[in-house]
């Protein structure tokens, strides 16, 4: 078991639920796009980390999602 841990909280990617400032600017559907390139990303980097993950979603657990594998 690792002593480090790290836990990403993500919201569940729904067009208007997310990005909502930048929505304002750009539109939801563009502002959707920008956080799934940003929970890409951050998906990249969390997985070069040697600890424990977990992902917590803000509403409900989401499948068939980029965390599905090993998380």
């Amino acid at each position: 078991m690792s002593k480090n841990k790290v836990i990403v909280f993500v919201k569940n990617t729904i067009s208007g639920k997310v990005k909502t400032r930048l929505a304002k600017t750009i539109g939801k559907d563009e502002a959707l796009r920008v956080y799934l390139r940003l929970l890409a990303i951050t998906k990249e980097e969390v997985s070069k980390v040697r600890a424990e993950k977990e992902v917590w979603y803000a509403w409900e657990v989401s499948e068939n999602d980029i965390w599905d594998e090993n998380y």
